[in-house]
């Protein structure tokens, strides 16, 4: 049977979605709770280092402290006995520059709780920037749709910490079809073995051999890389008795009615398939990969695998 189609007003090539984005005020008190919150369960280097090798640190020496170094690194114990401040060094220390792609898409537009997944995204990669730059290390941001619509270098200062947050909280940034691609081509050029990259995204349409073949390209130049896909749970599954309702696909911009009772079972097992592929594509590449639904607390989710990753 075909299905009837809407048609779009004229002049109109795609159907306009709305962007609901945290305003900058909102995002840094936000940050400034949960950031704070999980440093205070884990501590912030005990966080980086999980993060980043799954274990945590091995004291290697102690060195003075300098001012423009986060305080709370400062051991207190050897600063009482040598009558100034002195910070512990872990022999897995070094300066990296930690780069935070964040998918900001149509589909990422899209949300039936609280949060949309742009929101959700951004939560995610502004505690990460505030983890990295109070490690000491450089951050970057890459916000990337069918192209690259923002990129800030990698940089240790909170003055550029605040920059980064703008520009995650500006909507002229958000919106266009996804397209992948834009990602390698901008970073595996530009970037050294000294780098971690996290992708933040939903990774819808992502599951396929491309994107495998580009995380081993990944696997093979930088230091870390780290998947967290952020769903709405309508991205995995579909409610019962909603029954016919009309449907746009985000990329592009078709309309269809559809019975959605009629697709439930094959849509999740359509989705579950194209996470998979996905999660494999990680695990296939010994990279770490987690993910987190938008009605899902963000500390829990966090507190729970972080705790994993260090078992």
């Amino acid at each position: 049977m075909q299905l009837p189609k809407i048609t779009l007003p004229e002049g109109k090539s795609e159907v306009e979605l709305p962007v609901n984005q945290f305003s900058f005020d909102d995002l840094v008190r936000r940050l400034d709770v949960d950031a704070r919150t999980l440093i205070d369960i884990f501590g912030l280097k005990m966080i980086y280092l999980m993060l980043l090798t799954g274990k945590g640190l091995e004291f290697d020496r102690l060195r003075e402290y300098t001012a423009s170094e986060d305080a709370t690194s400062i051991d207190w114990n050897a600063t009482a006995r040598m009558a100034k401040p002195y910070i512990k060094v872990f022999d897995e220390e070094r300066m990296l520059d930690v780069i935070l792609a964040v998918d900001v898409s149509n589909t990422m537009l899209l949300g039936t709780t609280e949060m949309v997944k742009t929101q959700y995204a951004a939560l995610v990669a502004g505690v990460m920037a505030f983890v990295g730059v109070n490690s000491g290390d450089k951050v970057g941001l890459l916000l990337f749709s069918d192209k690259v619509t923002a990129f800030v270098e990698p940089s240790s200062t909170m003055d550029d910490y605040y920059t980064k947050i703008k520009i995650i909280t500006d909507k002229k940034h958000y919106g266009g079809k996804k397209n992948w691609s834009c990602v390698p081509k901008a970073v595996l050029s530009s970037f050294g073995p000294d780098t971690v990259l996290f992708i933040i995204s939903d990774f819808i349409g992502m599951g396929n051999k491309e994107f495998a073949g580009d995380l081993s390209k990944f696997t093979t130049k930088f230091k870390k890389v780290f998947g967290i896909m952020v769903r709405d749970p309508r991205d995995s599954y579909l409610p019962e008795g909603v029954g016919s309702v009309y449907l746009a696909d985000p990329n592009t911009g078709e309309v269809n009615l559809v019975n959605v009772d009629s697709i439930r079972e094959k849509y999740a097992e359509a989705a579950l398939k194209e996470e998979m592929a996905v999660q494999k594509a990680f695990q296939n590449t010994g990279q770490e990969f987690f993910k987190i639904y938008t009605n899902e607390d963000f500390i829990t989710a966090f507190t729970n695998y972080f705790e994993l990753v260090a078992l």
